[in-house]
């Protein structure tokens, strides 16, 4: 009896058709939505760890700093006494160079966390790295033409 009903189940493919295309569509879902999920990730993920992004990110502040030091100090120095002009290159110059430094600020906070083995909110480093990706071009960009400054302040490509 039993033997009769195996040979009937498995009879030339008619059962295993709709078994496989089930397999089949599924297994093509769970690959489209695994892709799907990657793409559509925010993140700037890099496969790193956590220490050597904030590193990464560490070391391009401080670079980002130190060419805004040396920009800074090679421009002649106006010591009129008047009332400072926000539109002076030095104090556009100064204030990159506070927001450079306020970025800086928190990596080294998170940085300190992560050494200590700290909970923290790892979305942060994302928002960081955002930061960083934002002030290296504003830091890059301004350059001197003709004797007047060309920043990224002034909306000039």
């Amino acid at each position: 009896m039993s033997f009769l009903f195996v040979s009937k189940t498995h009879s030339r493919g008619a059962l295993n058709r709709p078994v496989l295309a089930l397999a089949v569509s599924v297994l093509t879902l769970s690959i489209a939505a695994a892709v799907f999920a990657q793409g559509s990730k925010t993140s700037i993920q890099s496969g790193q760890s956590n220490a050597q992004r904030l590193d990464v990110m560490r070391s391009k502040l401080e670079a980002m700093r130190r060419s805004l030091d040396s920009a800074i100090a090679a421009m002649n120095a106006q010591d009129t006494g008047a009332k400072k002009n926000p539109d002076d290159p030095r104090e556009r110059l100064r204030g990159l160079d506070k927001e450079v430094g306020s970025v800086l600020s928190e990596v080294n906070d998170l940085h300190s966390k992560e050494d200590k083995s700290e909970k923290y909110d790892s979305s942060k480093l994302d928002t960081l790295e955002e930061s960083v990706a934002e002030l290296n071009p504003r830091v890059s960009r301004p350059r001197i033409v003709y004797g007047s400054y060309e920043g990224s302040t002034q909306g000039q490509s």
